[in-house]
C-alpha cells in the first residue's frame, strides 16, 4: 500500500511487515515494523489519556474528537449515480435512526480481489486492532451492515452527513508501478521517526472519521499470479495531492478529499494513517 500527499509518502509493505514514511522535500525517510508502529500508537494513546485526565482534574475541557454515535446501524438504499464513468449503487448509513454517511460504490472495482483474500484479511485485522487502541465507544464502521458495503465494491463517493466532507473519484487511469516504490527509497537519509517528524510520536489521535477501506492497493509482488483482474480493479487516490500506487495494469481513481488533518506528523503520514486506520 502506498499513499502520497504533497511530496510525502506513506508505505505499508505486508511482505516485509514494515511501514515507511518518506519526506521527499527534506530528503529523509523513516522505517518501522508493524510491531514498532503498534507500540508507538499505544504509547501515544496512553500519553493522550494522561493529558485528558490531567486537564479534567484542572477543570479544563479536553478538545478531543466527539464521541462516536450509538444505536442500531441500518443501511438503506438511495438513488444511484454514475461517477467517473462507473455505475454506482447508493446507500445511506444511519446509527440509531440518525444519518451518518452516504456512500456510492461500484461493483466493477473489486479491491478484495485485487490484493487477495489473505492480505485483505491481514490488513483488515491490523486496521481493526489499531482502531480499537483508541476507541472509547462503538464504531459503526465495524458493524456487519456497514462492512457489507465495503466488501461489496469500491467507494466512488462518500458524504459525511455531519461534517459535510466529501470524497469523490474524479478520474480513472491505468499505470505501471515499479516495485521499488514499496521499498526503502534510495538516495534519501534514514532517520528515527521522532527525529524525522520533529518531535516525539506521542499524542496519536483516537478518532477522525475516514473509511479504512478507501485508497488502498498492494505492490506488484503481492498480487495473485496468473489471474487477470477486472478492468476496474483499482485503488483510490486523493485529488488533494494524494496518490495511491496500484499494481501494473490496475486502474487508479483520483479522489477529491476534504478532511481535517493531524497536527503532530508529516502530511504523508497524516493522510496515510487516517485512511488506513479510520482516524
Amino acid at each position: 500500500i502506498r499513499m502520497e500527499t504533497s511530496g510525502d509518502a506513506f508505505v505499508m509493505n505486508f511482505a516485509t511487515r514494515k511501514i515507511i514514511w518518506i519526506d521527499t522535500k527534506k530528503g529523509k525517510y523513516s522505517v518501522m515494523t508493524f510491531e514498532e508502529f503498534k507500540k508507538m500508537v499505544r504509547e501515544g494513546m496512553k500519553a493522550s489519556q494522561q493529558m485528558r485526565e490531567d486537564m479534567q482534574r484542572q477543570g479544563i475541557s479536553f478538545p478531543g474528537m466527539p464521541s462516536r454515535p450509538q444505536g442500531k446501524v441500518t443501511v438503506s438504499p438511495i438513488p444511484g449515480a454514475t461517477i467517473a464513468g462507473y455505475g454506482c449503487d447508493g446507500y445511506r448509513v444511519s446509527v440509531g435512526g440518525d444519518p451518518q454517511e452516504d456512500i456510492w460504490v461500484t461493483r466493477k472495482i473489486d479491491l478484495m480481489e485485487e490484493i487477495g483474500p489473505s492480505v485483505w484479511k491481514e490488513f483488515a485485522d491490523f486496521s481493526r486492532e489499531m482502531k480499537t487502541m483508541g476507541a472509547d465507544s462503538f464504531d459503526y464502521e465495524e458493524a456487519a451492515e456497514y462492512r457489507k458495503i465495503a466488501e461489496g465494491g469500491y467507494p466512488m463517493k462518500t458524504v459525511d452527513r455531519k461534517s459535510g466532507s466529501v470524497q469523490e473519484v474524479t478520474r480513472v487511469e491505468k499505470k505501471t508501478i515499479a516495485a521499488s516504490l514499496f521499498e526503502e527509497p534510495k538516495g534519501l537519509k534514514k532517520e528515527p521517526f521522532d527525529k524525522m517528524m520533529g518531535g516525539p510520536p506521542g499524542g496519536m489521535p483516537s478518532g477522525a472519521e475516514m473509511p479504512a477501506w478507501q485508497g488502498q492497493t498492494m505492490p506488484p509482488e503481492s498480487k495473485k499470479p496468473a489471474k487477470k483482474a477486472p478492468a476496474g480493479d483499482v485503488a483510490g487516490t486523493a485529488d488533494k495531492g494524494g496518490d495511491t500506487a496500484s499494481p501494473p495494469g490496475a486502474e487508479q481513481p483520483d479522489q477529491e478529499e476534504k478532511r481535517d488533518v493531524l497536527d503532530s506528523i508529516g502530511e504523508g503520514a497524516k493522510e496515510g494513517i487516517k485512511k488506513l486506520f479510520n482516524w
